[in-house]
């Protein structure tokens, strides 16, 4: 939540930067472009150990749109950004872990 009085699920500029977060290079506006950022969302909480990357509160295993840009993740066809159509991409959100290795370890950790 970037406190602006907009609901997350409906706030496509996270940072109010006037950029669109589906393409904006800086979600949060913190400095750090977001292909090198493992805390996306600057909750202190490491991407990779993130269950609600976009803080919306919806887990991001049920979430229609885990990263909060505005395109829900069925149509969402690069994650990340970096060109790679996330079917052929092994890290679609680009955090530097595997997304078969993200998978295993959400499974494992499950409420």
């Amino acid at each position: 939540d970037d406190n602006d009085g907009v609901a997350d699920r409906k706030d496509f500029d996270d940072d109010n930067d006037g950029v669109p977060a589906a393409k904006d290079g800086d979600n949060e506006n913190d400095g750090l472009a977001d292909l090198k950022d493992a805390d996306d969302d600057n909750d202190s909480v490491a991407d990779v150990r993130d269950h609600d990357v976009d803080n919306d509160g919806a887990a991001d295993a049920k979430d229609a749109d885990d990263d909060g840009d505005g395109l829900a993740d069925a149509r969402d066809g690069d994650d990340d950004n970096d060109g790679l159509a996330d079917p052929k991409d092994a890290d679609d959100d680009n955090d530097g872990v595997v997304d078969s290795r993200e998978r295993a370890a959400s499974l494992r950790k499950r409420p």
